[in-house]
């Protein structure tokens, strides 16, 4: 590198953003994750996934994009390669306040769930979450073949005149 500490420091805030190339880092970041959704969605549409699975796709990149940001601002000046603590408490912090808003998320949507099932269906909670195995009783139609169907037509038609001719 040919310029010097104070020639590094001069030239403002944005200079300093395009040198460590945080703005390019971002940028691709947010084509990649952008990319990356509109293949979950295509994948969520043809395998009928939950909606949860997109929420939580797009909290992690939106959450993702500081890390990046601030690992791209810490990296991106050449010769700059060793890691911080600085950068190590930023990016600690970053993920600590990621996963907590993971956890509050995910407790929110739980809890939603709970109160959302009991109501649609018109049972109680304790109905839902009982343990104990349970049977299905299903309505038993019988589906036979054309040839059949014509005999058995026959035989009721045949049945009815005989009925009625009594």
């Amino acid at each position: 590198m040919t310029d010097t500490p104070t020639e590094r420091e001069e030239g403002g805030a944005w200079a300093q953003l395009r040198r460590r190339t945080v703005v390019q880092w971002g940028l691709a970041y947010a084509a990649g994750a952008w990319g990356f959704l509109q293949g979950a969605q295509f994948l969520a549409d043809a395998f009928e996934w939950s909606t949860r699975v997109l929420k939580l796709s797009t909290l992690a990149f939106v959450l993702g994009l500081p890390i990046v940001l601030v690992l791209a601002w810490y990296h991106g000046d050449r010769g700059e390669q060793r890691v911080r603590r600085t950068e190590l408490a930023i990016v600690t912090l970053l993920f600590l306040i990621g996963g907590g808003l993971f956890w509050r998320y995910h407790s929110a949507s739980e809890r939603q769930l709970a109160t959302a099932a009991p109501a649609a269906s018109g049972e109680s909670a304790e109905t839902i979450a009982d343990p104990r195995p349970s049977i299905a009783v299903l309505a038993n139609r019988a589906i036979r073949a054309p040839a059949l169907l014509a005999t058995e037509e026959r035989v009721a038609v045949d049945d009815a005149d005989v009925e009625h001719v009594r």
